[in-house]
């Protein structure tokens, strides 16, 4: 390395190192907001890992991203959506859609439709989803 190499940076500028530094670096409501959405994940794709990719909590299967996640001011933002979703999904899905993903409101999230939306992407992401 010379002197006139750029310093080091974090693999993938994270802030946080796990997904649980992330959800503790919010305050007690948006935690349990958090802790509900991870529990709908799990509940749908067991298998599912997770890790910070690109400063978000990423699920993962075998190493594969499948969602992110992304608190906002008034909303969590899930991304991407579903290629592949049924009409039933798509139709769930649509009061919630802007912008390539999904903007679900921090009360009353509709952690159900979160749970079928990771069953499916972790589906196309090459895993056997329990729904």
């Amino acid at each position: 390395m010379s002197l006139t190499d750029p310093p080091a940076r974090a693999a993938d500028t994270d802030l946080h190192a796990t997904v649980d530094d992330y959800v503790g670096s919010h305050p007690a409501r948006l935690q349990i907001e958090l802790q509900e959405l991870r529990r709908a994940v799990h509940a749908a794709v067991p298998i599912a890992g997770e890790r910070m990719r690109r400063g978000l909590p990423t699920f993962t299967m075998d190493g594969t991203d499948f969602l992110s996640v992304e608190v906002r001011t008034d909303h969590l933002r899930l991304a991407p959506l579903p290629r592949r979703a049924t009409a039933e999904l798509a139709e769930a899905m649509a009061p919630y859609v802007k912008d390539g993903g999904l903007e679900v409101p921090l009360v009353r999230t509709p952690y159900a439709l979160v749970g079928r939306v990771a069953a499916t992407l972790s589906s196309e992401a090459g895993a056997t989803p329990l729904h």
